[in-house]
């Protein structure tokens, strides 16, 4: 069963182009993502079960972004349910129901009092799973570490980075990363498209963290770079930031 949800572009939701922001949107499809999980297993249930769904993977490819009072449509689905693993899948389409992007996400679900991965409930699998739904977007990467970054950001964290799990929440991943971008590329190229894979969850007590970045391809009007969240000689999330020169 797939689950559709229209919004609109407020002022608070655009970037520096009057545009949505390719962050701001992961909170769209995260929202879909829980509104659809109401028919029988939304958040509370599962809060009150120890029961959460952890971010392992995302993948988004945006061809183009609504603007300031546009409606758009997010429609998402379970493409995959197996073990501990489940798929979820999205697209955003325009007022004309024209395809603006589309994005691909692994959850794992996850016992909060055990601390480890628990197998998905048969029953949900039967409400959830929609085999006859599918879009084309490529496999996750198997990303691995560079010996060497060109670009080493320090940020620190903040208290409202940490969300109801009580860790950093997945989006500030994407923020990081796009903290490690340099200002020029920053000012005229926008994040369209990228590929995040969460190795380890970081919490408050975590005094620095490092944004860091290689560039993967240089075009004439799209910069692609690698990046690596790191803090204490260990790896909390590697990826990949696609950026197009933007008219």
């Amino acid at each position: 069963m797939s689950f559709i949800k229209e919004y609109i572009v407020e002022f608070n939701d655009m970037d520096r182009f009057g545009e949505l922001s390719a962050v701001k949107l992961l909170d769209f499809f995260e929202e879909t993502a829980f509104y659809h999980l109401e028919n029988g297993y939304g958040y509370e249930k599962l809060a009150k079960d120890n029961k959460a769904w952890i971010l392992n993977k995302w993948k988004i490819d945006m061809k183009q972004f609504p603007k300031y009072h546009n409606k758009f449509t997010v429609k998402t689905w379970c493409s995959y349910c197996k073990g501990f693993r489940a798929y979820r899948d999205f697209v955003v389409l325009d007022e004309n129901n024209e395809l603006l992007g589309k994005a691909t996400s692994l959850w794992i679900f996850y016992d909060t009092n055990l601390k480890r991965p628990k197998k998905i409930p048969t029953e949900m699998i039967n409400l959830f799973y929609c085999k006859d739904e599918e879009i084309s977007i490529n496999d996750f990467q198997d990303f691995k570490p560079s010996n060497n970054y060109n670009v080493y950001k320090e940020l620190r964290i903040q208290r409202n980075d940490i969300d109801v799990n009580n860790h950093v929440n997945n989006k500030v991943f994407i923020n990081w990363m796009e903290e490690s971008i340099e200002e020029e590329i920053y000012s005229n190229y926008k994040l369209h498209s990228f590929e995040v894979n969460y190795l380890k969850e970081i919490k408050y007590s975590i005094d620095s963290i490092y944004s860091c970045n290689n560039v993967k391809k240089i075009e004439k009007n799209c910069h692609e770079f690698e990046h690596f969240i790191t803090a204490n000689k260990i790896g909390y999330a590697l990826g990949t930031t696609s950026w197009k020169k933007y008219k």
